[in-house]
């Protein structure tokens, strides 16, 4: 990204790169050499001297949305790794909050849907001619610009909590074809497992905890038997169903605080105010 940067740069010379935190400070977290060798990469460039990139402390996460409404395009690079194919990058979530047009690199499911859906450009990961052409494109193209930033709304529903637990939700209100699934597995390990772990007297199903933490990390763990499992009964299934309306009830609300914060955001953004506003942070940032 930062390759990148330089190069459109010379192009757009009005673009400037900001880094929403790099570390996670005061966690004891070890520095990142990845990070280490960006930031050196940045002081050799005396990018942060010329006034071309900030690189900001953690931003904390109820503070997120004003730095991505005010931004033009929200870039999330990765490696090529099995951890990168494998995540659910949350951060472009927000960028479809904020209606931000995204270029990520490819490899991922939500790098696959911002392409698809038009809200923004995937590029093959250290391909830096490919990312720098995204750029000049997305920063230069009002139109396009624009019309990223639609995309990027409409898909801000889709992920609503209130939408993605629907299967789970649907699950649970007719968990008959589940449970039908679940007893056609073939649990027969063979007694390879875990089966003679917890003795004679144990229950035939004890419902298991699996985890790769060391024994003392979970000391205090107890895997019992209960009664919270048995959804065979009516009481069950009404008390189920509570629980299900009290989920969508705290999603609701969820969802009516969100689209609450964008707004002020939105109408902060359009004030005479909001220029000054701007001015300040560029001076607190160049301290």
């Amino acid at each position: 990204l930062l390759e990148a940067f330089v190069r459109v740069q010379q192009q757009v010379p009005a673009a400037r790169l900001f880094f929403m935190g790099l570390e996670l400070e005061g966690r004891g977290v070890p520095e990142m050499s990845t990070t280490r060798r960006l930031v050196q990469r940045i002081a050799d460039l005396q990018l942060v001297e010329r006034g071309l990139v900030a690189v900001g402390p953690w931003v904390p996460y109820d503070e997120r949305g004003a730095y991505l409404l005010e931004a033009d395009v929200g870039v999330v690079a990765a490696k090529d790794l099995a951890e990168s194919r494998l995540a659910f990058r949350t951060r472009m979530v927000d960028h479809f909050w904020a209606g931000l047009p995204t270029l990520a690199t490819r490899g991922d499911v939500l790098a696959d849907v911002v392409a698809e859906s038009g809200a923004g450009i995937a590029v093959a990961p250290n391909d830096v001619d490919a990312m720098t052409a995204a750029l000049i494109t997305m920063l230069t193209d009002h139109d396009r610009r624009r019309a990223y930033g639609r995309a990027a709304v409409s898909l801000a529903d889709r992920f609503r909590w209130s939408g993605v637990v629907e299967p789970l939700v649907a699950m649970l209100e007719h968990p008959g074809p589940w449970r039908a699934a679940r007893a056609r597995r073939h649990r027969d390990s063979g007694g390879r497992t875990m089966a003679g772990l917890w003795g004679p007297e144990s229950p035939a199903r004890v419902p298991v905890v699996a985890t790769a933490a060391a024994p003392e990390d979970h000391e205090d763990l107890t895997c019992m038997p209960s009664a919270a499992h048995d959804e065979s009964g009516a009481g069950g299934a009404v008390a189920l169903a509570a629980e299900v309306e009290e989920l969508r009830a705290r999603l609701a609300a969820r969802d009516a605080d969100l689209d609450a914060a964008r707004r002020k955001l939105d109408w902060f953004s359009r004030t005479p105010a909001y220029p000054l506003y701007r001015a300040i942070r560029r001076l607190i940032g160049t301290r």
